[in-house]
């Protein structure tokens, strides 16, 4: 069994938890979390969530800043979509906001041993 390191963050503003899971073994979260959808090996990255937890997996040997950057707007759309907020394409300040806290924070949390 591999070492799983969870963070779990209270989201301002919108509620909720962002739950930063890094581990190397994406069959075991699979399994913890009962998320189908990452059997796959390949999954360097990937986004689920329940009622008011957003979550993220990342495999910290192969995770690359593009896979945060894409994860990160998956959780702002689900985080907005969860709280029937409609997104702007002329007005997505709030959306930027909060997309850069998710990158931020996920940053934070993979970069330590």
């Amino acid at each position: 069994m591999n070492r799983i390191i969870k963070h779990k963050i209270n989201i301002p503003i919108y509620y909720g938890y962002l739950i930063v899971i890094c581990a190397d073994d994406v069959e075991e979260i699979a399994k913890k979390y009962d998320v189908p959808g990452i059997k796959n090996k390949c999954h360097d990255a990937y986004v689920f969530r329940n009622k008011t937890n957003e979550y993220v997996y990342v495999q910290k040997a192969s995770i690359t800043y593009g896979a945060v950057a894409h994860e990160a707007k998956h959780l702002v759309n689900y985080i907005f979509s969860d709280r029937g907020i409609k997104l702007d394409v002329e007005n997505d300040e709030a959306e930027c906001y909060l997309l850069g806290w998710i990158v931020n924070k996920i940053h934070k949390y993979i970069n330590i041993g």
